[in-house]
């Protein structure tokens, strides 16, 4: 679940990091843009954090805390090499040297690492590959670093050819009541409830309780997004007065399967007593084949379904105001039309994601020509509104299926999608 919440504490961060991006766009020299935002952000501090030091831990501290650590370093460093002058020049007035060469020396030594130095990047493993098992990062979630797989073959058909008319996601190959199972199994493990509500009840209070919300679990009217991944179905893979599947080179891809979809809902709706129309789903950038929805919506009708066409009962995703994600990047890789088009800044997103106050990811598992294996990280390439995601492509490990952009310390646009 991500948090999109826009309460007032959490848009001082996202208004530095956009103005920093303009005082560079504007060519500020670099050494000023750090200034301005060091003090920005340590106003915005001390504003907060002084009268409820309990704030600190808040996402919003976190991200402005950089800032105004990084400033007072490098005020500090600059007032100890004007005082090491100073002292030195003062030492070579009065004819003691040895002092006055050592001040210099110190002035010298803290002048270079102020005015020079910069962090290192820190790499998952810099040196060589990670050995299994092997934890990178900082653990997160209820029980962190907890993760649970769930197995059971009696699921699925092993028999399914996977040919037109008898693809995986079809109700013969898939079967509904082992996968609802293996969804609540897969809930309570990772949450330690002894019944799915419960173990529900604790992600709400723990993932509020990291972003500002202590004690507090889902409220009626708070909405829900689940994020599914639905590539396959663009143009001419299904019949556009149906939405019946086609026969056609994508059928059968490895998508969301529509089952766990229907096994999530149900324990959000009958036992969570999450309103439907307070949840909706899809792939914001495609559309929804016929056997998705009527699997879904036959059992849950006020669902809100998105798909890009907004027939047959399915909505279309209404576009932010304003651009609801900004690149780290700043187009120096991802461009719109290859690598000689105009940079990719930001994109807008479904008013979907912007309004939910959690965010469900349910991809497909699998491993992707340019990009690997990512797991969640490129499940959101499909949620801008441009109608392609091929503007992000540079961002990835292998931008062109001809060069690659491995090794560490390279952009990977997939950092800023799950941020």
């Amino acid at each position: 679940m991500n948090d999109t919440h826009r309460t007032p504490h959490r848009r001082l961060p996202a208004f530095i990091t956009r103005f920093s991006a303009y005082l560079a766009d504007i060519k500020i020299p670099s050494r000023a843009v750090f200034i301005v935002i060091g003090v920005l952000s340590t106003v915005w501090f001390l504003v907060r954090v002084l009268p409820k030091p309990s704030r600190a831990s808040y996402p919003c501290m976190r991200a402005a805390y950089p800032f105004m650590s990084g400033l007072f370093v490098y005020v500090l460093g600059l007032a100890a090499t004007l005082l090491a002058f100073a002292r030195s020049r003062n030492g070579f007035m009065n004819a003691k040297y040895f002092a006055a060469t050592t001040f210099l020396s110190i002035a010298l030594a803290s002048a270079i690492f102020t005015l020079t130095n910069d962090a290192e990047p820190v790499y998952a493993d810099s040196t060589a590959v990670l050995a299994p098992n092997t934890s990178v990062g900082i653990a997160r979630g209820i029980y962190p670093g907890r993760v649970v797989w769930i197995h059971d073959p009696k699921s699925t058909n092993e028999n399914c050819t996977n040919v037109f008319g008898d693809g995986w996601f079809m109700d013969k190959n898939t079967d509904g009541a082992v996968v609802a199972v293996m969804v609540a199994d897969a809930v309570t493990q990772v949450a330690g409830g002894a019944t799915v509500r419960e173990a529900w009840d604790a992600l709400f209070r723990d993932f509020n309780g990291r972003h500002g919300r202590r004690g507090a679990g889902y409220a009626d009217g708070e909405k829900i997004f689940i994020r599914t991944n639905q590539v396959s179905a663009s143009t001419g893979t299904y019949n556009a007065q149906t939405f019946e599947i086609l026969n056609q080179k994508r059928y059968g891809m490895a998508e969301t399967s529509p089952h766990v979809v229907l096994a999530l809902l149900r324990q959000l709706v009958n036992e969570c007593g999450v309103k439907q129309q307070n949840i909706s789903l899809g792939d914001p950038m495609k559309h929804m084949y016929k056997h998705v929805y009527d699997l879904l919506h036959n059992e849950f009708p006020d669902v809100v379904y998105l798909d890009a066409d907004a027939k047959l009962g399915r909505t279309k995703p209404v576009s932010t105001a304003l651009p609801a994600i900004y690149y780290s990047d700043r187009g120096r890789i991802m461009k719109t039309g290859g690598t000689t088009g105009n940079p990719t800044n930001s994109d807008y997103l479904p008013t979907a994601i912007t309004e939910a106050a959690y965010i469900i990811a349910v991809p497909a598992m699998k491993a992707h020509a340019r990009a690997g294996v990512t797991l969640c990280g490129k499940l959101h390439f499909g949620s801008n509104l441009r109608g392609s995601a091929t503007h992000l492509h540079g961002g990835l490990v292998s931008p062109d299926k001809v060069s690659t952009r491995t090794g560490y310390g390279v952009y990977r646009v997939q950092v800023d999608l799950m941020g």
